[in-house]
């Protein structure tokens, strides 16, 4: 079972950091008309952090680590939708 921790970032925050978004995770902000929440999330001490995107009007997470997103349902409870990407049944 894979640990973690995440916090909550902005766009501009990663950039500060230097780090970009990855590239799903950016182009979906792009296009996004509705509020959304952005997370880092560090697993086991990875160098390269993956990124969620929690969309609540849609009821949808991205979750990408690396280039690529993949979307999900949301339970509404951010820590549970990261666990279930971390570490599927």
């Amino acid at each position: 079972m894979s640990t973690y921790t995440y916090h909550e970032t902005t766009p501009a925050e990663e950039e500060a950091h230097g780090r970009s978004l990855p590239t799903d995770i950016a182009a979906e902000i792009a296009t996004l008309t509705t509020p959304y929440q952005l997370y880092r999330i560090t697993i086991d001490d990875e160098a390269e952090a993956a990124t969620a995107i929690y969309v609540a009007d849609a009821g949808r997470i991205g979750i990408s680590h690396g280039a690529d997103a993949d979307w999900y349902d949301s339970t509404g409870q951010i820590e549970q939708d990261i666990e279930a990407w971390l570490n599927p049944d």
